[in-house]
């Protein structure tokens, strides 16, 4: 059962789940992951030792493969740990493209449902 409540001492306000409670700013955290595509090439908030903040994505899976625009590197990140550090997409790769593309169509197929019509069948 999900209560919500406002504790007005501290001015915050809670959901109780049995004896879990929930604080506002925790669900604020949980964020949806960033997707990835090769060739994307981001801006990292912490410096490479060569002094360059760009890399571009080589590798995609559970660990995010990175290139160093400066010296050429490359290092294996996890993503989770990927996620927290990007600052900024300088460019995006050629398959984010084509993903927005197909996004962007499967939003219009579904805007227009008078397009796909049912057959109504009458006994």
């Amino acid at each position: 059962m999900l209560r919500e409540s406002t504790d007005w001492v501290l001015g915050t306000e809670y959901w109780a789940l049995g004896t879990l409670l929930v604080t506002e700013s925790f669900v604020a955290m949980a964020k949806a992951p960033i997707d990835f595509f090769l060739d994307d090439v981001v801006r990292l908030r912490k410096q490479h030792p060569c002094g360059s903040f760009d890399w571009t994505v080589v590798r995609l899976g559970a660990d995010i493969g990175l290139k160093c625009h400066g010296c050429g590197r490359r290092v294996l990140l996890p993503r989770r740990v990927l996620e927290k550090r990007v600052k900024t997409f300088l460019s995006r790769g050629p398959a984010y493209e084509a993903a927005m593309a197909a996004i962007e169509a499967h939003q219009q197929e579904s805007d227009h449902p008078e397009d796909q019509s049912l057959e109504v069948v009458s006994a």
